[in-house]
């Protein structure tokens, strides 16, 4: 379901590792995008933090060296890390079992605390549209 909305420039050489950095990039920048508003327009507990995490694990992949990419990456680009759970629920859990919602209302829980959880939950994070400036990069 995630990686199916991550749109990938074509990697030019066919080294697994350097799809695994396109892949884990392609999330977090999605997940850069999210907006989470609660009640009277705050923005909901947990989301700077998550996206805070999402700025320095992007440095910290984009700046490794091709043999060295941090354990994090293979995970985002396997839909096994938070923040791929993340937008996932924020992308629909209508063809998620009852388990696998479970586990990613768990893990969001668990990196970004229960309030952004829930604002994912019911639908109040979602991605900001990429600004033209972004799409064109």
């Amino acid at each position: 379901m995630l990686l199916s909305r991550i749109r990938l420039k074509p990697v030019a050489d066919a080294d697994p590792t350097a799809r695994i950095r396109a892949t884990a990039l392609a999330v977090i920048d999605r997940a850069l995008r999210l907006d989470a508003r609660g009640n009277w327009g705050r923005t909901v507990p947990g989301l700077s933090a998550c996206l805070d995490q999402a700025r320095t694990l992007r440095q910290a992949i984009a700046d490794s060296p091709a043999d060295r990419l941090p354990p994090e990456a293979e995970q985002l680009a396997g839909g096994r890390h938070a923040l791929a759970s993340l937008l996932t629920v924020v992308d629909g859990v209508e063809g998620l079992s009852d388990s696998q919602w479970a586990a990613h209302h768990a893990a969001i829980t668990e990196a970004f605390g229960g309030p952004l959880a829930v604002a994912a939950a019911r639908g109040t994070a979602r991605a900001r549209p990429r600004s033209r400036a972004t799409s064109e990069a």
